[in-house]
């Protein structure tokens, strides 16, 4: 909160003038696990934790690389965040059993501003093996065979652009946004990056580099490979 209202102070900017506010966020990986009061259970587990590998391997043994990939357009990998869900219930039933919802770290912010649980498509896509890409939607069918709950997830899965709430007049005072100021349901770093140099049509290409690099491809042809991470 202070950070925010730290950006509006220097910048001079009357926050009544900020037409809206979108969250963007590392990959999320397995989420933040929260409890039934959303107090968060323990760390997230984020994309470059690679611990999920007795997991993967139990995957291509019971369900099979070529019908994930049939249905959500990605691989069998530690790197997606059902994977690290599936260690989280293997490994430590405690927590496991305490958890309400899995949020994003772009969603956990949100919620926090306006009190309103969401999800986007580009996070719920590289969460990998629960999402159906060709459907833009969960797969119910996936969640059963891998026994991730229906009920960690919001129901709607939003586009970027879309308004989930407003921020509340107690949040107001501490970030220094207005009252009533929308915030967008945003997305992960890798798209909104791209956004932001410019890639919008088909073909183009853009680069992100921080805590490593990621490379991408805008891709409106529905031409996937095996080879990428592939969301919408």
């Amino acid at each position: 909160y202070s950070t925010i209202k730290t950006v509006i102070t220097k910048s001079g900017i009357n926050p009544r003038d900020i037409a809206g506010v979108s969250i963007s966020a590392l990959y999320g990986g397995s989420g933040i696990p929260v409890d039934k009061n959303y107090d968060p259970i323990r760390p997230c587990l984020i994309w470059a934790d690679r611990r999920a590998t007795n997991e993967c391997r139990w995957l291509r043994e019971n369900i099979g690389e070529d019908e994930l990939y049939r249905i959500t357009a990605n691989v069998i990998d530690p790197y997606y965040g059902y994977t690290k869900i599936l260690w989280i219930r293997n490994n430590e039933p405690v927590n496991w059993a305490k958890i309400h919802r899995l949020e994003t770290p772009n969603a956990y912010v949100i919620r926090k501003l306006t009190g309103m649980e969401s999800i986007d498509h580009s996070s719920a896509g590289n969460i990998g093996g629960i999402y159906n890409l060709a459907k833009r939607n969960w797969s119910t069918e996936l969640m059963e065979e891998l026994d991730i709950s229906r009920g960690f997830f919001p129901e709607k899965i939003h586009n970027s652009e879309e308004i989930v709430g407003e921020t509340t007049s107690e949040l107001s005072n501490k970030t220094g946004l207005a009252t009533g100021t929308p915030i967008c349901a945003g997305g992960i770093d890798a798209p909104v990056s791209a956004l932001a140099g410019g890639a919008i049509l088909d073909g183009d290409l853009s680069s992100m580099l921080g805590t490593s690099m990621c490379n991408g491809i805008i891709n409106t042809k529905n031409r996937i490979s095996p080879k990428m991470i592939n969301y919408p």
